[in-house]
């Protein structure tokens, strides 16, 4: 038996734990531009729910731009699939299991692009919803595609949205003498059926814009995509009256995502589908932990009230506390422990924090060095959430690491260490410095870490990256980062421990790699000195049962 909507009126009796609701026919409010995993459990389990608590009436057309395997899949299970959440909420295991039923349907933008554009033209849709990896929101040039979808992503909302600014923010005769006679294709890309109306600019209206939320993880990612969008419409000599009502009646707001999609094991798969008794091709599972940060004036919160579901979607007016906020203490711990871990033969990521040593300097880490540097802002121009909100995040992401369910490997989390440290953990260093005058020797004795980690063999990077015989696996990070550290690592390599402090301050003067020449830092490269001769002679493990001289 396959999952679709007419399971229900068979004779399928659900299991028990399983949340299994008659999908409604809510109109398409939702086009989801993106694929794999993550959205389904994320954005589309979220409007699911708020469609559930009845705060939100819509449905989700998927258009995968590069997975056509997937929209078959879709279709034939009328977009429903099984979605299990596991892992631990305030010290109890959570395992729910629940079919989410807001997809309506899947269409492909390469061989359904009429169908796109008639998609974007109609008057339900309302919200664009996107995640095409962060390599999805670039400029590529491209020449004006007259009937066919854009190679990228940017180029492709372009076209949604001019499409839908000829046939229902309405255009006159006069917008058509505006574009470039280089371009012919102006008038042919508006729907006949409604360019008769002859509408001028002037009757647009923010209703008849749309609300675009890109998930994908860059800074200011909806800046960005409007950017992009205006670029492709400069390059198209596309009418200035569009170009006006892209930015006046179209929202691009800057998001924030967090939850862990791992997808389903394929070795549960059989057992899970004899359990559900039905099969399920689209089969997948997350932590229970989402977050949904959404910067955004007030009259779009009305419009997508996902936080009146008891959803953790926050609307605020800057995003940027909550981004640091993230990438401090989530993924800064994560680059902080990954080589001191690393070094100890520590795999996974539950394994660190379960073990009583690492687990108390992840903690004290949280506490003493990342949110002292978080709570009165950052660079004394962006506010923080507040202590006590930052104490309650640090909190989560524990017990997310904690997650029984899931195998988060550190020889993963360590691939581009370099450039992760310096975008994740840095900041912190130098921020607390700068707040207090001292040094945050854990953080510190973390980067000394990870020049030990970069410490190279015999043999030369290769393709399967540097290896790096402290921990035993091979490095991947930038091929010149790699050849860097394995040069500086062999001119000093004279002896076990070598003269450390000409090779911390020739490693810590790379300002291509950090940022800045870190050596200028008041006592870093003595103190990094320190602590990467104590890992070299003693090992970092023997350091975190001395609790390594960390407290000031």
């Amino acid at each position: 038996m396959q999952l679709h909507r007419n399971l229900l009126k068979t004779n399928y009796s659900p299991p028990p734990g399983l949340e299994f609701s008659h999908p409604a026919a809510y109109p398409e409010k939702v086009l989801q531009i993106g694929e794999g995993k993550f959205l389904r459990a994320f954005a589309d389990w979220i409007i699911h729910e708020a469609n559930q608590k009845g705060v939100f009436q819509g449905s989700v057309v998927v258009a995968p731009p590069r997975n056509d395997d997937l929209i078959p899949a879709i279709n034939r299970q009328d977009g429903m699939f099984t979605l299990y959440l596991r892992g631990l909420r305030e010290g109890q295991t959570v395992d729910r299991r629940q079919v989410v039923s807001s997809i309506s349907r899947a269409i492909s933008p390469r061989e359904e692009w009429k169908e796109m554009l008639r998609l974007a033209a109609g008057e339900e849709l309302r919200f664009i919803i996107s995640n095409t990896t962060e390599a999805g929101i670039n400029y590529h040039p491209q020449a004006y595609p007259a009937d066919k979808c854009p190679a990228s992503f940017p180029a492709m909302l372009t076209m949604l949205l001019y499409h839908r600014y000829l046939n229902v923010a309405g255009y006159s005769s006069a917008a058509a003498h505006e574009q470039n006679n280089d371009n012919p294709s102006f008038e042919e890309t508006a729907d006949s059926s409604h360019s008769s109306r002859h509408l001028s600019s002037k009757d647009s209206s923010p209703e008849k814009g749309l609300i675009i939320l890109p998930c994908e993880l860059i800074a200011q990612n909806g800046t960005r995509l409007r950017e992009m969008v205006q670029l492709h419409a400069d390059d198209w000599s596309l009418p200035e009256s569009f170009k006006q009502w892209l930015v006046a009646d179209n929202y691009f707001l800057n998001t924030l995502v967090d939850r862990i999609v791992t997808g389903f094991p394929a070795a549960e798969r059989e057992e899970a589908f004899r359990e559900l008794g039905y099969r399920d091709e689209l089969i997948n599972a997350a932590e229970p932990f989402h977050s949904w940060v959404i910067e955004a004036p007030p009259e779009v919160s009305s419009e997508f009230p996902l936080q009146d579901a008891g959803l953790n979607i926050k609307w605020v007016e800057d995003l940027e506390p909550y981004r640091q906020c993230k990438v401090r203490l989530l993924n800064g711990a994560h680059t902080s422990l990954a080589p001191v871990a690393l070094l100890q033969g520590v795999e996974t990521v539950r394994e660190a924090v379960e073990d009583p040593l690492t687990g108390s300097f992840l903690q004290d880490l949280f506490f003493e060095e990342i949110i002292p540097s978080l709570e009165e802002g950052v660079d004394g121009t962006c506010p923080s959430p507040g202590r006590a909100e930052l104490e309650q995040f640090a909190g989560q992401v524990l017990e997310r690491f904690r997650n029984p369910f899931i195998n988060h490997y550190w020889q993963d989390i360590s691939i581009n260490s370099v450039s992760k440290f310096r975008e994740r953990a840095l900041p912190s260093i130098l921020e607390y410095h700068s707040r207090w005058g001292m040094l945050p020797r854990r953080l510190v004795f973390a980067l000394a870490a990870l020049l030990a980690l970069y410490r190279g063999g015999k043999e030369p990077p290769g393709e399967r990256g540097m290896y790096a015989p402290a921990a035993g696996i091979y490095l991947r990070d930038d091929p010149e980062v790699l050849q860097f550290f394995y040069r500086l690592w062999k001119e000093f390599n004279e002896d076990d421990i070598p003269e450390l402090l000409p090779l911390v301050q020739k490693a810590l003067q790379q300002e291509k790699f950090w940022g800045k020449d870190l050596s200028r830092v008041p006592g870093l490269v003595g103190e990094t000195v320190r602590y990467l001769e104590k890992i070299l002679r003693e090992g970092p493990r023997l350091l975190l049962e001395e609790r390594g001289g960390f407290h000031q």
